[in-house]
């Protein structure tokens, strides 16, 4: 599956439905962002599957929610556009969303740790989900959502990927190695029964190079075809500023050295401080760019990640949220969420948008990846959030000059 072209896409929810886009589905709204994205000249568009939404049952996969996703595919191709269509979603923007049959009641998530809450049902709660990994009735129901969308769209036009999940390690962590590569082999035979050709990856992100989250990416690259980068530099404490646009090249260079694998950098971006955001947020906790600010960064990131050897990039995200969603979860908590678009939530271009058009004209090939970092696998977990920060530096000094 070897891809040529520097792949070049956004990560999409639309601006008036956010996570609640599949419950409030509008066939314009897809066919007006679809059109923008194509007049981007963007090649990908990533999208994700609600869980609760798409199996409201263990045993029972929405055809309302597949016939929806079936539009979304057509209005995909009509556009000339790819998709890569992400199952389990899962972990999105600061909470869990998970269906109430995948919850375990009896348990509820500790304080101290990693701690998103979970929506089910548009209420917060803070129950655990089951063991992914290892319970048998979740390993089914997974299996069930996994063949039930891969029947459906497996032949079709616009299918670029299938994204095993988001983040998923923010969901519920493997108890072993063995477990998740188990995990992974299983869905991924799943898809490879009815689909031989179609790129399958992994939503991993830069926490499961901070954390020993158990997601080693030369497990996750021993099955799947490429591995994933997801990284925001403005969340980071071991980069130089919240906008370091060293973060994602170094990311790719360290996850392909200890992986084995080319990579696609699936998630980055900024939120900016612009408009409306002036007046609601006084007191974030994330960095908040100027719209200039943004572009910069993303003109900055973008060459410095092909650099790198990576086959492609999507920018986190489409559209900032439209007012109507602040008052909902996560936006109402997670307000520097609202403002990640590369459009405002008006449908108006911010000057990043012109800088992705003006990235993707260029057409450019990927490079041939010759920059590597020796990570020792057996002792990088050991004191993971340590050596990332020292693998920085280390990179920092051999290659930053250059890129």
């Amino acid at each position: 599956m070897e891809i040529n072209k520097f792949l070049l896409g956004v990560n999409y929810w639309p601006a008036k439905k956010a996570m609640y886009w599949w419950k409030n589905f509008d066939t314009k709204e897809v066919e007006d962002d679809f059109k923008l994205i194509k007049e981007l000249g963007l090649d990908l568009v990533r999208i994700f599957l609600v869980w609760e939404d798409f199996q409201p049952y263990p045993d029972y996969v929405s055809q309302s929610a597949l016939r929806k996703l079936a539009q979304v595919c057509d209005i995909a191709a009509e556009n000339q556009l790819r998709l890569i269509i992400t199952f389990f979603t899962g972990h999105m923007s600061g909470v869990n969303w998970i269906p109430e049959w995948a919850l375990d009641k009896h348990t509820t998530i500790p304080k101290g740790i990693r701690y998103y809450p979970t929506i089910t049902n548009l209420q917060i709660n803070s129950y655990q989900i089951k063991d992914m990994y290892s319970d048998d009735f979740m390993l089914k129901a997974q299996k069930l959502q996994v063949k039930s969308v891969v029947k459906k769209l497996c032949n079709h036009a616009a299918l670029w990927g299938w994204d095993i999940s988001n983040e998923i390690s923010n969901l519920c962590v493997p108890k072993t190695v063995d477990l998740l590569q188990k995990w992974i082999v299983l869905l991924t035979k799943e898809i490879r029964k009815l689909d031989t050709s179609h790129p399958i990856i992994l939503g991993t992100h830069v926490e499961d190079l901070e954390i020993d989250t158990k997601f080693y990416p030369w497990i996750v690259g021993g099955v799947c075809d490429y591995l994933v980068v997801h990284g925001y530099s403005a969340y980071s404490k071991w980069v130089r500023t919240p906008l370091d646009s060293a973060m994602l090249p170094f990311l790719c260079i360290l996850t392909e050295s200890i992986g084995g694998k080319p990579i696609i950098v699936e998630e980055f971006g900024a939120p900016t401080l612009s408009g409306d955001s002036e007046k609601t947020i006084k007191d974030s906790q994330v960095y908040l760019a100027t719209e200039d600010e943004q572009a910069w960064y993303f003109k900055e990131t973008l060459q410095k990640i092909h650099n790198a050897g990576s086959i492609g990039a999507l920018v986190w995200c489409f559209a900032d949220y439209h007012k109507s969603l602040w008052r909902k979860p996560p936006l109402d908590k997670k307000s520097h969420e609202r403002f990640f678009g590369v459009t405002r939530s008006n449908g108006t271009l911010k000057p990043a948008a012109r800088v992705l058009k003006e990235f993707a004209s260029k057409k450019l090939k990927v490079k041939a990846q010759s920059r590597k970092l020796r990570v020792s696998k057996k002792t990088y977990y050991s004191k993971p959030l340590e050596n990332i920060a020292k693998y920085y530096q280390r990179y920092l000094r051999k290659f930053v000059l250059d890129l």
